[in-house]
Formats: C-alpha cells, sequence, structure tokens
C-alpha cells in the first residue's frame, strides 16, 4: 500500500516505488479487515500527510483524501480500529439498506453500466480549483468569541461531565 525500496541490480542502486497510497483520493475498503501494519500506515499518512519507508519520509500530494468502508456486521478476521485512527476521519456515516425505489435505481444503474449507457457525468473539477477554495475558506472572518465558544464546544466534547448529564450523553467521543 505505502509502497516499496526496490533494488536496482544494474547500478547497484535502491530506489522508492510508490504506492497506492499517493494518490489523491484513497478507498480503504473494510479497514477493519486490513492488519494492523496497514492501519499504522493509513494514520501516518491521514495525520501526517507522509509516509515512511525504510529510513526515509516520503511526501504525499497536497490534495489527499481518504475515505474508508468498514463492515459491522461479521467481526471474524478484522482488527478494531484505534481511536487514534477513528480521531483522523472527519465523519462515520452508517448506512442502511436503501428503500425499493432506490433497489430499483441501482439495478438501472447497473443495467446501464453494463451496456455501456451513461447518464449525465460530472465536471471534472481540477486541482486548482479545490485550492483556491481551500483559500478562499481559510480566509473567511472568524471573531474571537465564535473561536472561543468552537474551542469550548470541542473541550466539551472529550470531557462532557462538567457541561452536564444532557451533553455526556449524547457525546461518544471528542
Amino acid at each position: 500500500m505505502t509502497g516499496t525500496v526496490v533494488f536496482r541490480p544494474e547500478d547497484g542502486s535502491f530506489r522508492f516505488e510508490a504506492g497506492p497510497i499517493f494518490h489523491n483520493f484513497v478507498l480503504a475498503d473494510e479497514i477493519n479487515r486490513a492488519p494492523a501494519k496497514v492501519q499504522s500506515a493509513l494514520l501516518e499518512s491521514m495525520g501526517e500527510r507522509q509516509v515512511t519507508a525504510g529510513n526515509t519520509s516520503h511526501p504525499l500530494p497536497k490534495l489527499f483524501l481518504v475515505m474508508a468502508t468498514q463492515n459491522p456486521i461479521e467481526h471474524e478476521g478484522t482488527y478494531p480500529l484505534p481511536e487514534a485512527q477513528l480521531d483522523r476521519f472527519l465523519m462515520h456515516v452508517s448506512v442502511g439498506y436503501p428503500d425499493s425505489q432506490a433497489e430499483r435505481r441501482i439495478l438501472r444503474l447497473v443495467r446501464d453500466e453494463e451496456g455501456e449507457r451513461t447518464g449525465d457525468a460530472f465536471a471534472a473539477i481540477s486541482q486548482e480549483r479545490i485550492f483556491e477554495a481551500r483559500r478562499e475558506v481559510h480566509d473567511v472572518h472568524v471573531s474571537s468569541a465564535l473561536e472561543e465558544y468552537l474551542v469550548q464546544l470541542v473541550l466539551a466534547t472529550r470531557e462532557p461531565e462538567p457541561y452536564g448529564d444532557d451533553l455526556a450523553r449524547w457525546i461518544e467521543w471528542g
């Protein structure tokens, strides 16, 4: 996943060959089935935006996003995700079974894909446009009162008890 150092016999050197983690968008399917070493590599990439192979750290692309799925149904052969890794994800979305209308749309979509008929494609967005949007977000003025409110909200998610039973009941982890 991260890549490996490859020996080059023609000149006696070693060269790093980047793995799939070096893409802009990484989908880690059923992450809870990944061994601890893979989870650790994902943790480093998400937290530090780099990958270490041997004694060398390699930076990841500026535009880097990891989405992961986990299968909560069968736990045999799974590895629980440590809180430090769960903390790297922006959100946890539980997806249930689709209703009958959605099932029909899925069937049509699969038939259309198999028949190589496609609907309207989304317009591609350049990386520069994404970076431009990031800069605009960072330029939004936030008052010191709002900053203080956000800090207090974050602190309340980590230690909900001082804020009362109602808050502690709704918050699992920071």
